[in-house]
């Protein structure tokens, strides 16, 4: 192994002391983290039509959402891990190439079951730039200055969630639902360019985990078998369940029951969710000293 130094000498390389240059980077990793609720949140508003376009009841349309998800942590628990052992400039360019292709073959399917099959893996996909984004935030930096990083990287994937469903209301009101998986083909190859132009390879050969798969399942088992980290992963899952429960059926009540058009709903959705972002900021000092009996 290398000694400590050559770590520090592959961090400088990376440009991080640059303002200029560290937030080219830290935009890029935002764009890729941001992959989620664009490929959740975005076809939100069509998803009624995508029921009539199949001739399905909107429960099997709903599972659009579950497959996505269940692809999404099934890449995040296994991609994390693999970047490890193989570097992360690889495992980023590959998963968005895929998301690509995957986001076309959906615009281009021809029933429900097979767009069930790829949003499993457009998840899996898209999970390259959600979990190695932010492992490449931790290659860079460490301390105050990670901590500067994530912050940054957090208010910018914050956007996403409001202005996704904004634009998928918009193609809603004015074009058939695959006009979504265009998008969302675009915003994939935005996503390629970012990784292979922008983002270098950011963990060193030397500092890779060695042992293969065999040590990414033994240690995907020791987590797993922390009872404190299961307790955490539990309440988390069962709060994140809710939320989707509310996401996968809002389109359907807000426009088929209430009677709302697809570019209102979306304007609700995103109010909704800027709601929970500004609900989520952490108290400022000076309303804590003022609210303090």
């Amino acid at each position: 192994m290398n000694p400590p130094h050559d770590d520090d000498q592959f961090r400088s390389r990376l440009n991080l002391s640059g303002n200029k240059d560290r937030m080219v980077l830290v935009v890029a990793l935002g764009i890729l983290s941001a992959v989620s609720p664009m490929a959740t949140d975005m076809y939100l508003a069509s998803m009624p039509r995508m029921g009539e376009f199949f001739a399905t009841p909107a429960s099997v349309v709903q599972l659009t959402l579950t497959s996505y998800m269940i692809g999404m942590a099934v890449g995040q628990f296994l991609l994390g891990p693999i970047s490890d052992i193989l570097g992360r400039h690889r495992l980023m360019v590959a998963g968005n190439a895929v998301f690509l292709l995957s986001s076309v073959a959906i615009a281009l399917a021809p029933s429900i079951e097979v767009v069930l099959a790829l949003r499993v893996l457009q998840g899996v996909s898209g999970a390259a730039g959600v979990v190695i984004a932010r492992a490449a935030v931790s290659d860079m930096a460490s301390g105050r200055q990670a901590a500067k990083l994530f912050s940054l990287l957090a208010t910018i994937s914050s956007l996403a969630p409001v202005l996704a469903p904004l634009v998928g209301g918009v193609i809603a009101t004015v074009a058939p639902w695959q006009t979504v998986f265009w998008a969302l083909t675009l915003f994939g190859a935005l996503m390629l360019a970012c990784s292979v132009f922008v983002v270098p390879e950011t963990l060193p050969r030397h500092l890779r985990h060695r042992g293969g798969l065999k040590a990414v399942a033994s240690n995907s088992w020791s987590v797993l078998s922390t009872p404190s980290f299961m307790a955490y992963a539990l309440a988390f899952g069962f709060t994140f369940g809710t939320l989707f429960s509310y996401i996968s059926a809002s389109s359907f009540v807000v426009q088929n029951v209430l009677g709302y058009s697809a570019l209102a709903y979306s304007v609700i959705f995103a109010v909704n969710a800027g709601g929970m972002i500004l609900g989520a900021w952490p108290t400022p000092a000076w309303w804590t000293a003022w609210s303090r009996p």
